[in-house]
């Protein structure tokens, strides 16, 4: 058996080799390129894809809660008790879950001012700070949240209100007071042109209803940058404690939402769904925040895999054409090993393991292209590509599975390709040679 099989073997490879030479022939070289491009371009493309879609979960799940309950504009009263109601009621699923505050306001440093989303969290007790951990620098400025800056009677406001002439004892002892800290995403800092340790001001409508036309400008000190590699978070977002963020927002007691972190993440879907039967508010799970986005890359990645599905089959019909200029070619071979005894089925199997070893060896140098196309795209700087596609540089995570996926692709099209061939070879006369017109029956 195997005798038989590395004659095979052995007569396949000399099909596959020009006449009295040991170098390959002309068309089984451009059979192997046109298998290798194919399989580098789906093992680039396919990589490129699942590790971008991986690492946006991955940033969306460390830049949101694990499931989100909220209610804008009015905001959920008495929230402390609804938490604690919740962590009772789903302790098999809620390993945490804190308050938070929601808002929009203005940020300015200098000449420079922008629009941020204001996000008061509970500073490291909150339930999304395990996660946002690792793409806040320094590492305490989390921590630094944890403790409230402004007392509730604070109330700086704008021009419009007359200043006293005469000192204030209580606005002077408000001014010693250390300022309070603020950490703010790395695009937004870059647009406001500051550096950690810098006070920014923030800009909002005053809470009172008796003010409720004036502006209050608060000082805030940056603790920290945020860097999740989101644009749309890191050129957006700015987080405070929560107390602060009540004392400029809202009123005592009252919270936007809760930020529930989950035991695993895949259960935040399932709790999402059990609380929308019971609460009156809100309720997201992660994977349900940016679905559109999501739904945009799914869009994006089947057009450019159909692609690359294209370059498989022209890569394939390749072996099919190669194969039959080699039966063409090798007519008078095949004559000889019909009239001396071999069969039909012997014939495709030299053919079928010709294709087969030309899908093999083009998928050896295709898996090798690819992976150095990978090490040189890892960490590559999108550049201004990132407003389109929110990352700042290429994410590439190696998944050597689809390494064998890609190859098995290769040698199932290879070996389909081969078969038609193949067929043509067993029609090839034994008296081929020896008389015109008859080299098929």
């Amino acid at each position: 058996m195997f005798a038989r099989t590395f004659l095979t073997f052995r007569i396949a490879l000399q099909f596959m080799r020009r006449k009295n030479s040991k170098l390959p022939s002309f068309s089984a070289a451009v059979s192997v390129i046109g298998v290798a491009l194919g399989v580098a371009a789906f093992l680039v493309v396919v990589t490129v894809f699942n590790s971008f879609e991986n690492e946006l979960k991955s940033i969306l799940l460390a830049a949101n809660p694990n499931v989100v309950v909220y209610s804008i504009p009015k905001g959920i009263p008495e929230a402390r008790d609804v938490a604690l109601r919740l962590r009772e009621s789903h302790s098999q699923w809620i390993e945490r879950a804190t308050l938070f505050q929601y808002s929009e306001a203005l940020l300015s440093f200098g000449p420079q001012t922008a629009t941020a989303v204001i996000r008061g969290i509970e500073g490291a007790d909150s339930s999304s700070a395990p996660d946002l951990k690792r793409f806040v620098q320094p590492v305490q400025a989390l921590s630094a949240l944890g403790t409230p800056g402004l007392q509730p009677e604070d109330e700086s406001v704008g021009s419009d209100v007359e200043q006293p002439s005469t000192p204030d004892p209580i606005a002077q002892a408000n001014e010693a007071r250390p300022l309070p800290p603020i950490v703010v995403g790395k695009g937004l800092l870059l647009r406001l042109n500051a550096k950690v340790g810098d006070v920014v001001t923030l800009i909002t409508s005053s809470n009172q209803p008796e003010n409720s036309s004036s502006s209050r400008y608060q000082e805030f000190k940056i603790a920290g940058v945020m860097s999740v590699g989101l644009a749309q978070y890191d050129d957006r977002i700015a987080f405070l404690n929560f107390a602060d963020g009540v004392t400029l927002f809202g009123i005592p007691g009252w919270a936007t939402g809760l930020e529930i972190r989950v035991r695993e993440p895949s259960q935040a879907l399932p709790l999402a769904q059990s609380l929308r039967r019971s609460m009156p508010y809100t309720v997201q799970a992660w994977q349900e925040i940016d679905r559109s986005l999501f739904q945009q890359i799914d869009r994006d990645g089947l057009a450019i895999k159909l692609i690359v599905l294209i370059i498989a089959l022209v890569a394939a019909f390749n072996i099919i054409v190669t194969l039959s200029l080699s039966v063409l070619d090798r007519s008078k071979q095949i004559s000889v090993l019909r009239s001396t005894g071999a069969t039909r089925a012997f014939i495709v199997k030299i053919f079928v393991a010709q294709g087969v070893t030309l899908g093999l060896l083009g998928s050896i140098v295709g898996v090798a292209l690819g992976l150095v196309v990978l090490r040189v795209f890892s960490g590559f700087d999108i550049g201004d590509l990132k407003a389109f596609y929110f990352l700042e540089k290429i994410p590439v995570e190696y998944d050597f599975p689809l390494v064998f996926i890609a190859i098995a692709v290769a040698l199932g099209l290879s070996f389909l390709s081969a078969l038609y061939p193949a067929y043509r070879a067993t029609r090839v006369s034994p008296l081929h040679g020896l008389r015109p017109g008859g080299w098929v029956q």
